[in-house]
């Protein structure tokens, strides 16, 4: 074998075990912040169980019984997974601008989605469902806050990867940087998912979680 191509072989197994390493980091911290957010979850199950818990979402008056910004909120942060996915599709079929696109536009929308969210936290103080107010105000704050500091930390990588790539200009570390963002941004989603049917459900719901949980 010559000294040149064994340097080239040398050069892709390295960077395919950089690759394997940030895979395995990232599903490792993606299993921390399931453990996390679980425990959050059955912390807010079990206080749903007191008398003083107040449901946002239950009585025609309350913030929630008609959660249509939290779903446009969704519905953009589904928009930003999309993006994400036809980025990767793209940088796999060699297509750069519309990777660049794809990869941009999920930036984009993910600061819309952070936006909402501010918007909702907004109006509802507005309405007077401060932190403190309500068990359920206070669960819903620190649930939603958590959820937006680990997409505030998604984007703060997105904004690295864009000027690196400006920097290095290489589609193989693009592709190999937006499946790990791709992979991450799914994993926030569907997390939001499940908060988001927590978050608006009624004290039944509540109820025979509580008694599936043994509360």
């Amino acid at each position: 074998m010559s000294e040149g191509h064994s340097t080239v072989v040398s050069i892709e197994w390295q960077a395919n075990e950089s690759m394997q390493t940030r895979k395995v980091g990232l599903w490792v911290f993606m299993g921390v912040m399931t453990s996390l957010f679980m425990l959050l979850m059955i912390a807010f199950i079990a206080r749903t169980q007191l008398p003083d818990w107040q449901s946002l979402s239950e009585q025609p008056w309350g913030p929630f019984y008609d959660s249509w910004q939290l779903w446009l909120n969704t519905s953009i942060l589904m928009a930003s997974s999309i993006a994400l996915q036809w980025a990767w599709q793209a940088a796999r079929n060699g297509h750069t601008s519309a990777s660049l696109l794809g990869f941009y536009l999920a930036g984009v929308f993910t600061v819309g989605f952070l936006l909402g969210q501010l918007m909702v936290w907004q109006a509802l103080a507005k309405l007077g469902y401060i932190m403190q107010s309500n068990p359920a105000n206070s669960f819903f704050y620190l649930l939603t806050a958590m959820h937006g500091l680990h997409l505030l930390g998604g984007l703060i990588v997105w904004g690295v990867i864009c000027v690196a790539y400006h920097q290095e200009r290489s589609m193989q570390k693009l592709y190999e940087n937006i499946a790990l963002c791709k992979t991450y941004w799914h994993f926030l989603l569907v997390l939001w998912l499940v908060l988001f049917a927590l978050i608006t459900s009624s004290s039944d719901t509540y109820r025979a979680i509580a008694s599936m949980c043994g509360f």
